[in-house]
C-alpha cells in the first residue's frame, strides 16, 4: 500500500504540472470487474483437487468473476493518449466437504500497463471521445487459501505463490469529463506455475502430477469505470 500512496501522490503532482501545458493529463480512481475466459494451469490444479475427494459436497470451481480496484494517468495528445494503469482482478472459489469443512482458494492479478490509445475522432477538440489502443501488461500473480468450518469464523488467506508473466491488453476508452470508462482483453504472452497451489491443497497427490501440466495462461475480459480527478475539457 505504500507504493500505491506513492504512486497516487507523485501522479497527482504530474497530473496538475501538466494541465497547463500543451499536454493534457489526468488521474483517475474506480473499480473493474470481469471475467476470466481461462486460467490454463490452476484449472488443472483444481481438477485434481475435485476428483482426488469423494466426499466433496460442493467442487471447486476455476475462478471467472473478479473485482478490484482501477487506477490510472492518462496524458492527452491532440490525436492520441499514453496511459499508466495499476489494476486488480481478484477472484474467490471454494469447495466444500461432507464434514462441513470448506476450502477457499484466492486468485489474484496485480496489472501494471503501460499503452498507447488513439482517438477515433482527431478532428474534435478536447480530450473527450473515444480511444481504441493497446497495453503492454506485467501481471503479478498470487494465489491464497484457507480452511474452515462451513459455517464458522474464517481465518486469514494464507499466500502460497507469487509469479510473473507479461501479456498485452487491447482496449477500448471513453473519456468523459468526470468520468472514464474502459474496455479491455488483456492475455498472457508468458506461462505462470501453479506446482506450488497442487502442492498446497493437493499434498497426497501432487508429486505423481505431470510438471508441465501445472502450468499456463491466461487471458481475461473486463470494464474498468474510473473518476477523473481533474475535469475534462
Amino acid at each position: 500500500m505504500k507504493f500505491l500512496n506513492h504512486l497516487v501522490g507523485l501522479l497527482l503532482i504530474i497530473s496538475f504540472k501538466t494541465s497547463y501545458s500543451q499536454i493534457k493529463a489526468n488521474f483517475g480512481i474506480g473499480y473493474n470487474v470481469g471475467n476470466h475466459i481461462n486460467v490454463n494451469g490452476l484449472d488443472f490444479v483444481i481438477k485434481r483437487y475435485n476428483e482426488t475427494r469423494s466426499y466433496l459436497t460442493t467442487t471447486m470451481k476455476s475462478p471467472v468473476f473478479f473485482r478490484g480496484i482501477n487506477m490510472a494517468a492518462d496524458f492527452y495528445y491532440p490525436k492520441c493518449l499514453v496511459d499508466f494503469e495499476w489494476v486488480v482482478r481478484k477472484s474467490d472459489v471454494k469447495a466444500e466437504t461432507n464434514t462441513n469443512q470448506t476450502r477457499d482458494l484466492r486468485f489474484k492479478e496485480n496489472t501494471f500497463n503501460m499503452g498507447l490509445g488513439w482517438k477515433a475522432k482527431s478532428r474534435k477538440s478536447g480530450v473527450t471521445g473515444s480511444y481504441a489502443g493497446i497495453d503492454f501488461s506485467t501481471i503479478s500473480v498470487k494465489n491464497y487459501t484457507r480452511t474452515h468450518e462451513t459455517n464458522g469464523v474464517k481465518p486469514d488467506y494464507q499466500k502460497i505463490n507469487w509469479d510473473i508473466s507479461v501479456g498485452f491488453s487491447p482496449f477500448l476508452q471513453l473519456v468523459g469529463k468526470r468520468l472514464t470508462a474502459k474496455f479491455y482483453y488483456q492475455f498472457m504472452i508468458t506461462d505462470v506455475n501453479y506446482w506450488d497451489v497442487n502442492r498446497a491443497i493437493n499434498p497426497n497427490t501432487w508429486s505423481g502430477d505431470d510438471y508441465d501440466s501445472n502450468k499456463g495462461k491466461a487471458s481475461s475480459i473486463g470494464f474498468s469505470l474510473r473518476y477523473n480527478l481533474v475535469k475534462n475539457h
